[in-house]
Parts: C-alpha cells; structure tokens; sequence
C-alpha cells in the first residue's frame, strides 16, 4: 500500500468527522511517516504497516465523534443547567404569587358551588321549618341556580387553567432543552 493510498483509505474513514479533527488524526499519520522515514523505513513499508492498523481508525473516528458529542452535550447541560436556574428564580419571583391567587380563587368559587348546591338541600331540613313553603322552595331554587351557575363555570374555568399551565410548564421544558 503506497502513501496516497493510505491516507486517500483514510479520509474516506474520517469523512464523518469535523474538519478540524480530521486535520489532527491525518497529522498524527504524516508525523509517523515523517518519523518513519527519518529512521530509515520506506513509506510503502510504513503504509502497509499503518494499514493494517488503520482498521482500528473507523472505531477511533468514532470514538471522537463520542468525545465531540459528550463535550457539546456537556455544554448543553451547562447551558440547561443555567436555563433552568434562572426560570427557577423567574418562577419564584414572578409566577408564583399570581400561579397561587388564581389557584385559591379557583378553589374558593368551587368551594361555593359546592357549598351553594348542598344549600338548596339543608334549606328543607327541619331548622328552616317555620319558614313560609314558597320561600323555601325560591330560596331553594335559587342557591340551587347560582350553585350551579358558578360550578360550570369553575369547570371551564379549571379546565382552561389546566390547560394554560401545563403549557407554560412545556415552555419551560422546552427552553432548558434549549429547543
């Protein structure tokens, strides 16, 4: 095998690589032939020799492509890590307080829903029996109404919020992933 065909066998194995690394690995070649030849070996001897080594550069190119990798997925994981301390903070100072008013609120107005729809039942129970019968069943009717007026809309109401914050959690996601 002579010198060019060595290092054409060789570029071809490394075409997967950065141009950059690909420099360093046929530099580290040249410098062998370089040293071979200044200790007397001939080039095709050389060749030969490297070639038969040179079944190890496929699993060499590959193993610096995983040194490229793991070194971009380490900055990534600087870049995530840094990404979701500062939406940590920005959560904590600036979501937090609103995420929890709406939540209480929420909760509050299903509270009174449900609190309005029992109401309309315990108004016919026995404390309430010196009322007059057509103020019950309009005080009944209406508890009942409003009970179930402000329940639909807490459903609604609850099921957009769910909705809207599992977005924003996506985004956030998605911003430490960095995509």
């Amino acid at each position: 095998m002579s010198k060019e065909a060595f290092f054409r066998n060789l570029e071809y194995k490394l075409k997967g690589l950065p141009e950059q690394e690909r420099r360093q690995i046929i530099q580290v070649y040249e410098d062998l032939f370089q040293t071979a030849s200044e200790n007397g070996k001939d080039e095709n001897e050389v060749a030969s020799y490297l070639g038969y080594a040179s079944q190890d550069d496929h699993s060499y190119a590959r193993f610096v492509q995983h040194q490229h990798i793991s070194n971009h997925s380490s900055a990534q994981g600087a870049r995530a890590l840094m990404a979701s301390v500062a939406l940590g903070l920005f959560n904590l100072i600036v979501v937090l307080t609103p995420f929890m008013v709406v939540s209480a609120v929420l909760l509050a107005l299903s509270i009174v829903s449900i609190a309005l729809l029992a109401m309309s039942i315990f108004i016919w129970l026995p404390p309430f029996t010196e009322t007059l019968m057509v103020h019950k069943l309009f005080l009944s009717m209406s508890t009942f109404g409003l009970g179930m007026l402000i329940g639909i809309a807490m459903v609604y109401s609850i099921k957009w919020y769910v909705i809207i914050v599992s977005k924003y959690i996506r985004i956030n996601v998605n911003l430490i992933r960095g995509e």
